[in-house]
């Protein structure tokens, strides 16, 4: 069975000034995550900017994360669509690349009363298991979550909301061998220490042990120690936590482990941000 436990990281792509992939970097990047005790790693369309990628430049982002991970983490890859046989293609694709998992929203504008139909067609086409991405405005009520939960396949949600009563609702009403995720950071302490199984984290890129302590004192119930790591970090999940890769990448060339901050969204942080940024790091014991 399928089941993950623990921090999990939404891996940022390095790229280089020319906007290349910057292999050696990403390699060096998920060896660094082996070090630190990461739980697992997601690829997403927001942080590691998939969605911006090339089919042949998406492919290698997977396969160079697969062949590296070895199977020794699990990965799960973002594969929603913006219909049904995109979806299916793109997760056909990170199947066959090496992924354990894909992450699949419901696309926009998909009825409520299809949902079950396109989850059960997904499933029906890919042996690997599916982790629902619960984003705002998704639809996806915790009674609609539950029925979902009855594909077999469906192993897991992502719940980007910070709303614990909704997590509750959900950790109700859905089997014990299904992991709710929590994908706010500075949420996530509680999302565990109230049933959670773990975290998918963007300050997991920036402090991979801290956040695997923190969970695991969460799943542990040590909620001394897990305060004392939470309070470290919570200055940086502000500046990290944007659904943006811009400032992740920041602060990783800070501190000396990328080259480049290049992103395909282009922006960069002030020289306001860069200095709260910093200071950030500096509290968090990672400069």
């Amino acid at each position: 069975m399928f089941m993950l436990l623990g921090s999990l990281v939404d891996l940022i792509l390095p790229l280089k000034d020319d906007f290349t992939i910057d292999q050696a970097i990403l390699r060096k990047l998920v060896r660094l995550h082996f070090a630190a005790f990461t739980d697992g790693v997601l690829l997403s369309h927001a942080i590691t900017e998939l969605r911006y990628l090339t089919p042949q430049q998406r492919e290698e982002v997977i396969r160079t994360v697969a062949e590296e991970l070895a199977s020794r983490l699990p990965l799960i890859v973002e594969t929603t669509g913006p219909k049904l046989e995109t979806t299916l293609d793109l997760s056909l694709e990170a199947q066959l690349l090496g992924a354990d998992a894909c992450l699949i929203a419901p696309h926009k504008g998909l009825a409520v009363t299809d949902l079950y139909d396109y989850f059960i067609e997904i499933a029906r086409q890919i042996a690997i298991p599916i982790v629902l991405h619960d984003v705002q405005g998704s639809k996806l009520t915790p009674n609609i979550i539950a029925k979902l939960i009855r594909i077999g396949n469906i192993v897991g949600i992502l719940e980007e909301s910070s709303d614990l009563i909704r997590a509750q609702k959900i950790e109700k009403l859905i089997p014990e061998h299904v992991g709710v995720y929590a994908g706010d950071d500075a949420s996530a302490m509680e999302f565990v220490f109230y049933g959670a199984q773990g975290a998918v984290s963007a300050t997991a890129n920036v402090a991979p042990k801290a956040m695997f302590d923190l969970c695991k004192a969460s799943l542990t119930q040590d909620r001394l120690t897990a305060e004392k790591k939470n309070l470290r970090l919570f200055p940086l999940y502000e500046q990290l936590d944007t659904g943006s890769p811009v400032a992740i990448k920041c602060a990783l060339h800070m501190m000396g482990l990328i080259a480049s901050e290049a992103s395909f969204l282009g922006n960069k942080l002030t020289e306001e941000n860069k200095d709260r940024l910093k200071q950030s790091l500096k509290l968090a014991g990672m400069l």
